[in-house]
């Protein structure tokens, strides 16, 4: 992918992000409409409720068990702009120490997500809108969708670490 291509608020990605808040909500709409004009009220996310919200970036990135046994603010995310082929280098750290090593892609339908997360296999990725941006702040919806009209969706707020 022609670097060229990306926009600015891709290019802001670029950098480590330490988690802040991390909410989740389940939506139910008529199919054809988006999810997006369909979102209510976020709820906290309840660790030890892990299980009841499924998230690839938390069962595939993360991992159920260590998103259960540490504080949420310890997990940082890294997005590289090492580009290798189509991708560039994704890690999910703690502490400095790689919990996960992914791939990140921009994706070719904006109006669904605009990246993903490639972990493990291939059809194994967390599809992510950005909510908001600057040089501090970002703020990304992944989206996991059960069927046509049934979505899960994670709300994960993230500070730039310097």
């Amino acid at each position: 992918m022609d670097r060229e291509l990306l926009t600015d608020s891709i290019k802001k990605l670029f950098g480590k992000w330490r988690v802040v808040s991390w909410h989740i909500q389940h939506s139910f709409y008529q199919p054809g409409q988006d999810v997006f004009n369909h979102i209510g009220d976020w709820k906290p996310l309840e660790v030890e409720k892990v299980n009841k919200c499924p998230s690839n970036i938390i069962y595939s990135g993360i991992g159920e068990e260590t998103i259960k046994s540490v504080n949420l603010s310890e997990i940082v995310f890294e997005f590289s702009d090492n580009l290798k082929t189509d991708y560039y280098d994704f890690h999910f750290l703690l502490k400095n120490d790689i919990l996960n090593s992914a791939a990140w892609e921009i994706s070719q339908e904006p109006k669904y997500c605009d990246f993903s997360i490639a972990m493990e296999e291939v059809y194994n990725y967390a599809r992510c809108k950005i909510e908001a941006i600057d040089s501090n702040e970002l703020t990304i919806i992944e989206r996991l969708d059960n069927d046509v009209a049934d979505t899960y969706l994670q709300k994960i707020k993230l500070e730039r670490i310097q």
